[in-house]
């Protein structure tokens, strides 16, 4: 039994599947989250590894359900190390 609630279907995850291997996913989480909590956030890219969908996975610690200038720092360099591997 999956610990998490995911409303994909079968279907969403073979095209899903098939874009995860060329489109990067970068899956963030606040440590402190109680709107989503934190074991829950951390179960997601598991699940879409098991069904071939490659994803990077950055925990905050001291970060509820928000974002941080920490975050958009990482995001932004993420972004930039992807676009650059990929010219």
């Amino acid at each position: 039994m999956d610990l998490y609630y995911h409303p994909l279907s079968n279907t969403d995850l073979m095209l899903l599947s098939s874009l995860g291997s060329v489109t990067p996913i970068l899956w963030s989480h606040g440590m402190v989250d109680r709107t989503v909590l934190f074991e829950v956030g951390q179960a997601g890219p598991p699940f879409l590894e098991k069904h071939g969908i490659s994803c990077d996975f950055k925990a905050y610690p001291g970060l509820d359900h928000s974002l941080s200038n920490e975050e958009l720092r990482h995001l932004e360099s993420w972004i930039k190390a992807r676009l650059q591997s990929s010219s």
